[in-house]
């Protein structure tokens, strides 16, 4: 098991022949340790990530064109 306090993320290896995917989140529910209700899939967080980065862009853009012009 890799535990990265960072991300907030945990990789679990397991083997497949002895127990599931299922089992472990219930496990980690159970514990207090996963809230399925605030996870998210790899594909929503790209998704909202580029959907920050395409408003904060331009704004940063625009801002150091002001900046540059008025300095």
């Amino acid at each position: 098991m890799d535990i990265n306090l960072t991300t907030g993320s945990i990789l679990v290896y397991y083997y497949s022949e002895v127990t599931n995917w299922e089992d472990i989140v219930r496990v980690l529910e159970n514990s207090g340790f996963f809230d399925r209700s605030k996870a998210i899939t790899n594909d929503e967080y790209v998704r909202d990530s580029a959907s920050k980065v395409g408003e904060l862009l331009p704004r940063n853009i625009a801002g150091n064109f002001i900046e540059s012009v008025f300095s």
